[in-house]
């Protein structure tokens, strides 16, 4: 289940701030329910995750099939619970970025062992004006060693 916490200080328009907030919400749904699909359509050609650990991934084609890989192994694993809590969300013209915390716990299908991480993120999106908001750059770090191994 994911759930979401929003406190935002205003910049930009509402409606801006609004549309990120409901996409950071979908996206959240979606990783939990690992749609890569939907993933995949809400980021931007030139999309870069960076996730912790490992370099760099650049590119809409390889950051889908990155994201695609690690949600159907987390899922074939795990049952997840994802929340996500928005520090921020700021709006400059076509740009745009959201700050926060998460929490994810993983609780395994075969023995129900569990494993929480915490960590921060940053989202900074792009809007060119003919559509709606797309994720171009995605980072987080883990704030510490996960709290116990899911066997």
């Amino acid at each position: 289940m994911a759930s979401e916490e929003f406190l935002n200080f205003p910049s930009g328009g509402d409606a801006d701030i609004d549309a990120i907030r409901q996409l950071a919400a979908d996206m959240a749904r979606a990783e939990v329910s690992g749609d890569a699909e939907f993933l995949r359509g809400t980021l931007s050609p030139d999309i870069v995750i960076m996730p912790p650990g490992i370099p760099a991934i650049e590119g809409i084609e390889a950051c889908a099939e990155w994201m695609r890989g690690v949600l159907e192994s987390v899922q074939r694993e795990f049952e997840v619970d994802l929340t996500y809590s928005t520090a921020e969300i700021t709006v400059s013209g076509d740009w745009a970025f959201e700050r926060g915390t998460y929490c994810q716990t993983l609780t395994s299908r075969a023995g129900g062992g569990v494993s929480q991480e915490t960590g921060k993120y940053l989202r900074v999106y792009f809007n060119a004006g003919d559509g709606p908001w797309k994720a171009a750059r995605i980072i987080w770090n883990i704030d510490g060693p996960a709290d116990e191994e899911a066997p």
